[in-house]
This record gives structure tokens, sequence and C-alpha cells, in this order.
């Protein structure tokens, strides 16, 4: 075996000349001067953004979700409630958001299925009776309904960042539930859970008690509103926040039966932030200048015109400092100038032309950073079909997942405990149905309206008649109830048929779909048309001698429409055929 001479590594190989010189005296402070000259380097190879110059300024805060609410999640709710009160464009943007998230209320339709996964029909009209006799007084106050207790929420959550509720179920002292179901919610803003409640040896951080792996065990409340009746505790309406908090003030609430529905942007945030929280400053600098322009105007009107003196001024004799008041009124002639005077009318440029397209981009910018379409909080529609199409289609999704937050954290688990109290009560059986499927519901809210009915109604029949959607999507999309809409439709075909009165609204009645002659068709959209046998094959003349009459028919589709050779129609059943308006008849 052959060896190769190589060539040994020279350890001062890349140092300077003053590295090279400590290395011969103290190796180890060199090897560390040379280590961070390294990592010098290396740092400067990263990217441009983290680098500071006089002309781009860094903002790092290596702080966690947590730390930052402690200083300043309330100052951010109490400066979001002050706009919602004091400046309607805040108030347009929540508007907007409420009425497009829950509006008159999210409708909840029960989805009960049994093993197989076929929906069971009794218990989920059973619950839905219950549930709409409890959203009348879903509240310990019994002042609100369920769906303003939906839009009260989702205001709260979108302005101060979160809310809270108590679900209260059975028995409890002194309360009256006030339906059948022994189920009730107790509203709570976020100023009742104290933010600067922290315990670190009983894994509290700001008000709300987590286990190791910060799932949340119970939450802390204050009694009574933190403000109410503590007088000198309170300067400017923004109450003290001590590090110490009266524990006999606080109560503790299992977390089982508290909904928490926050906004947050962070992993494992505590506490929910305002969605204002990045267009606070953009707000108030709008409103101040909307302000200033209109005091600008207004300014501007006051004035009428100015009296100039040229060096022919004769008036020596006036008193300079008498006061001289002018009657305005239409076609005025000023007769009473001294000589040398000069009327100047006084050219009111405010308010500035451009305001217009300032605002205009300012809104399109708050809009977009509080999840609100532009054209509803500016309330301004101009625009094709398209542009407002693609704005609509667009911001339908934002809400759409606004929505589906709010069904998770809220609706959705209120409706839990709801079906729980029934369950526990034995207001509902639910022998045969799937453990698995007992919460399951639709919480449906305000349908998508058309921009153009025609168009976009046409768009869903043909989806339907694809089989790309049921006519259960297309009446949810609408927000409405697919079994209600279903019964209210059989209950106005047997009134019209009583009564003799013929719609086009039932297929049966339209002759376009259903042809006449020689055709025997299906009862659906789709033509299909028997194929007659070869003229040239023996007895074909005699079999075609009558092909509008059914009975000529030797195979029949079950559940298809048949035209008689009289032009009544026949439904093919497993029965045999009946009438289309269910009579049974020989044929």
């Amino acid at each position: 075996m052959r060896l190769n001479k190589v060539e040994r590594p020279d350890p001062l190989a890349g140092m300077g000349r003053v590295e090279k010189f400590i290395a011969k005296i103290a190796p180890a402070w060199a090897l560390k001067r040379q280590y961070n000259k390294v990592r010098l380097a290396e740092s400067k190879r990263a990217y441009e953004s983290i680098e500071l110059t006089r002309l781009r300024r860094q903002r790092i805060d290596s702080r966690s979700s947590d730390q930052i609410n402690n200083v300043s999640v309330e100052k951010l709710r109490y400066q979001a409630r002050y706009l919602d009160e004091n400046h309607d464009l805040a108030r347009s943007v929540l508007n907007t958001l409420v009425s497009h998230i829950v509006g008159t209320g999210l409708l909840t339709f029960p989805m009960v299925k049994d093993t197989s996964g076929a929906l069971m029909d009794d218990i989920n009209e059973r619950l839905e009776t219950l549930w709409l006799d409890w959203a009348k007084l879903p509240e310990v106050t019994q002042e609100n309904d369920w769906g303003k207790v939906q839009r009260l929420a989702c205001r709260s959550w979108l302005r101060d960042g979160e809310v809270f509720a108590q679900m209260l179920k059975g028995n409890v002292p002194r309360l009256d539930h006030g339906t059948e179901v022994a189920f009730s919610l107790e509203q709570l803003e976020a100023d009742l859970c104290p933010v600067g409640f922290n315990d670190s040896d009983e894994g509290i951080r700001q008000g709300v008690k987590k286990n190791v792996w910060g799932r949340p065990n119970t939450y802390y409340f204050y009694r009574n509103y933190p403000t109410e009746g503590a007088g000198e505790s309170v300067i400017g309406g923004i109450p003290f926040q001590s590090v110490f908090i009266d524990l006999s003030q606080v109560k503790g609430i299992v977390a089982q039966n508290v909904v928490h529905l926050k906004h947050v942007d962070r992993i494992r945030q505590t506490r929910g932030v305002s969605s204002f929280a990045s267009v606070f400053n953009r707000l108030d600098d709008l409103k101040d200048y909307e302000e200033s322009e209109r005091m600008a105007a207004r300014i501007g009107a006051a004035f009428a015109f100015a009296i100039t003196k040229t060096i022919d001024y004769a008036g020596e004799d006036a008193d300079p400092n008498r006061f001289r008041e002018m009657d305005l009124a239409p076609g005025i002639i000023a007769d009473n100038l001294q000589p040398g005077e000069e009327i100047t009318s006084l050219k009111n440029e405010r308010p500035d032309n451009k305001i217009t397209d300032f605002r205009k981009s300012q809104l399109k910018a708050i809009a977009g950073g509080t999840n609100s379409g532009y054209s509803s909080i500016a309330k301004d529609y101009d625009g094709s079909y398209s542009s407002q199409r693609q704005e609509l289609i667009e911001m339908s999704r934002v809400y759409k997942v606004l929505r589906d937050e709010f069904v998770t954290a809220y609706a959705g688990r209120i409706y839990k405990g709801f079906v729980e109290v029934t369950r526990d009560q034995g207001l509902v059986d639910f022998t045969g149905a799937d453990p698995l499927t007992l919460f399951d519901a639709e919480h449906v809210g305000l349908g998508t309206p058309y921009i153009e009915p025609k168009r976009e109604a046409d768009a869903a029949v043909t989806q339907v008649q694809a089989g790309f959607k049921s006519k259960t999507q297309v009446i949810l999309e609408q927000g409405n109830n697919p079994r209600e809409v279903t019964k209210q439709i059989g209950r106005e075909r047997e009134e019209d048929n009583e009564n003799d009165l013929v719609f086009s609204s039932d297929f049966a009645n339209d002759s376009g779909n259903v042809p006449s002659g020689d055709d025997v068709t299906s009862g659906n959209q789709n033509d299909v048309e028997t194929e007659d046998p070869p003229a040239d094959e023996e007895g074909a003349d005699e079999e075609n001698a009558d092909r509008s009459n059914v009975s000529d028919i030797e195979e029949y589709e079950i559940g298809a429409v048949y035209r008689g050779a009289d032009g009544q129609l026949f439904e093919y059943t497993v029965d045999g055929f009946v009438t289309y308006d269910g009579k049974a008849v020989a044929v």
C-alpha cells in the first residue's frame, strides 16, 4: 500500500496580522477574535431588510404575545370603543362586518345522523323546535333574543378583540331560564377578566389558568364591573391595573362552561386584540384631516368680500375704528363706499378638490386592514357589474372565514351546550343516533344577494342540473331552511291542485319541458326521445302505429313521467302507473 504525503494545514491561515501576533502569546484569544470576525462577515450576507441605516428604521420586538398584551391590550380596547362611539367611519366598519358575519342571526339546522349516515328527521325537527323556542330568551337578562346576542358578541369581538360568555346549565339559584330547556348564557365583556391577574406558580396568565400544555382550565372574572362604584380608582375613564388583585372580588369558572371568542394573530396568545389595532393611526389622522377641511370650508364660507383702499382714499374725516356693516341681499348695489374704496370678492377654495381621491385611498387601506369591503364602508357603489361582482366574491370569502371563526369558537360551542342539556333533561330521544353526530349542525348566515338575479339564478339552475350542487346547497347559500322550503313548496302545490290553479313553477305544468306528440320523455329537463325501429324491419310500421300510447311501451323507468295518447301525464312507480297528482290508474 502506497501512502502519499499530505501537507499539514496551517492553523493560522486566514488570520490577519493582529490575530497571528496574538496567537503566539494567547491562542484562545486569537481564536475567539477570528470566530467573531467570521460571524460578523456572515451577518452581512443576511437579508437587506435587517440592515440599519439612517433612512430605514428597524422595529424589532422579541417579546411574546402575552408580554406585549400586558401593556397594550387594554389601551387598544379603550381606544377602539372611543372610535366606535365618536367616529362615523369606525362605526361603519363595525356595522358592515357585523351585518355580513351574523346579520339578523345565524340560522342553525341540526344534522344528527344514524350509524348509516342518513339524517334522522324526527330528532332534527325536535331539536330545531326546541332551539327556536330557546332562541327567544337565550340569556340571563332576557332582554335580547339569539340574533341580538350574536350581534353584540360579534361587535365586541371585533372592537374589543374578545368577548366571553358563561353557559349556565340546569338548576341555578335565583335564575329563571325562561324556556323549556334549562340553559342560559351570561354575556361577559373583556373588562371583567383582569389582564393584570398573573400568578406563575399557579399557571395563571392574564386572568386565565392553564395547564402545562397551555390549555385553559379556569377563567377568572370580576363579580362586578371593575369601574362601577370605584370612585377615585378611575382616572379619565381608565381603571388602574394593579399587580395585586383582590381575590374576594374575583370568581373562577371552569373552562368547559366558558365561551371565549378572541381575535389572535400569534400562537398561544391568551387574550384577543382589537381588529382596529393596525389602523388606529390612519383613522385618527383621517378624522383630524376631515375636521380641518370642514372647518376651513366653514371659515371660507363666512367671508363675503373685502373693502380695499387705494392711494386715492379720501375718507379723512371717517373714524378709522368705526365698524362698518353692510346688508347683503341678491342684486345689492353698494353706494356707500368712500372715495378710493373698492369691493373685492373673496374666493373660497375649500374643500380641496383633491380630498375625494385622498379620502378614497385612505378608506381602501382601512378596509384592507379591517377585513371589510371598501364599497360597503364608504357607501361608494360606482363601477361596472364585473368590478362589483369581483369585490362581492372576494369579500364573501373573507366574511366566510370570519363567520367560520365565529361559529367554531362561539355559536358552535353554545349549540353543543344546548344539545347536552336537552339530552340530560330527556327532552330529545337520541336512540339510534350516531354519537359522533349529536352536535352536528349547519350554521347559516344571510345569503349573498344577487347583483343580477336572473343571470345568477340561471347559473344556480345549471349547476344543480349538472350535479355540481344540490338544491339543499343552493337554498342554504340563500340563508334559508331547506326542510322548511320543501314543505312550503309541497303545501303550495297541494293548494294549487285543489283550486285548479296552474303555475309554471310546477314542472308538470311547463309545456316547454314536457314534449307533446310522439316523444316519450322522462321528468327532467333533458328530453330523451325513444328511437323508432328500422323501417325495413318486418312489422315495424304496425308497432309504431300509436307511439303516443303509454300501454305500447314495454319498458318503463321508475320515477319517470310519460304522456299518454290523450295528453294526460303519468308517473311510473314501483306500484304501477299513477297520475301526476298521485291518483292510481290502470294503464
